[in-house]
């Protein structure tokens, strides 16, 4: 069962679990490229249905540990993943930028369960206001650097400056995976990516030049980025010994 209901730019709320569907050609050849990319568990990747010209698949990752929503608009895709234990609290959720008939619109769909245990999705589509959407935040020199990253097959709208090193943008991507990225307008320096990051802890380290950029992420305080000179101090201070020291990404200052 599905129902249209109108919120802001619309939305699109699917009630029914995933089950077997007719796939379009489009929706064939992308399950193909979904299967074929290694992301997700065999067998799992499972259609809901296409809404506002954006086919929505949800899928499993890490032996069904973590679910997943894919938006998928011709070359283009968004995903979002989570383990399952944390859904209620954190569904999975993301979005696509595109243009329909000279419009430019943002969808955004999050996946979850309903009051029966039943996977819901709910689809939503925003007009999305003058300037050109994402780019906008950049300056030239930055928009220089996310052409590069996108040649290298990350989603602009997915791209984030997390931190500065000098005058140096430090770059994280957030779709299935979580990546810290270290580019300039050429070539990428560095980059390390991990599939779970919120929540653990843990850091996800990019170590370039001498220098360690240290990514924490939670819900409550979104991205950290610690920036390490020489080998990371264990108390993350001044080592008095070798004087190497941490750096604060938005101040410049050690400490």
């Amino acid at each position: 069962m599905a129902a249209l209901i109108g919120f802001g730019g619309g939305m699109y709320m699917a009630t029914r679990p995933p089950g077997p569907l007719q796939m379009s050609s489009a929706q064939r050849d992308a399950l193909t490229a979904l299967e074929s990319s290694d992301d997700y568990d065999p067998g799992s990747i499972l259609v809901h249905g296409e809404k506002y010209g954006v086919t929505v698949w949800e899928a499993t990752r890490e032996a069904a540990a973590q679910r997943c929503i894919i938006l998928v608009h011709g070359e283009d895709q968004a995903a979002d993943c989570r383990l399952v234990e944390d859904i209620q609290n954190q569904p999975p959720s993301t979005n696509l930028e595109l243009v329909d008939d000279g419009e430019r619109v943002m969808i955004w769909a999050f996946m979850t369960d309903d009051i029966g245990g039943e996977r819901t999705v709910i689809v939503q589509r925003h007009t999305v206001d003058g300037g050109n959407g994402w780019q906008d935040q950049y300056s030239p020199e930055e928009l220089a650097i996310v052409g590069v990253l996108q040649d290298a097959g990350y989603s602009g709208a997915s791209l984030s400056i997390v931190g500065h090193d000098g005058d140096t943008p430090i770059w994280v991507s957030e779709s299935s995976d979580t990546c810290l990225i270290v580019a300039d307008s050429t070539r990428i320096l560095g980059q390390e990516c991990t599939d779970i990051l919120y929540d653990t802890g843990e850091s996800l380290d990019l170590a370039v030049d001498g220098t360690t950029y240290s990514l924490q992420s939670s819900t409550r305080r979104g991205n950290q980025l610690t920036i390490i000179r020489g080998d990371a101090p264990s108390d993350g201070v001044c080592d008095p010994d070798s004087g190497e020291c941490a750096v604060d990404d938005k101040t410049g200052e050690t400490r």
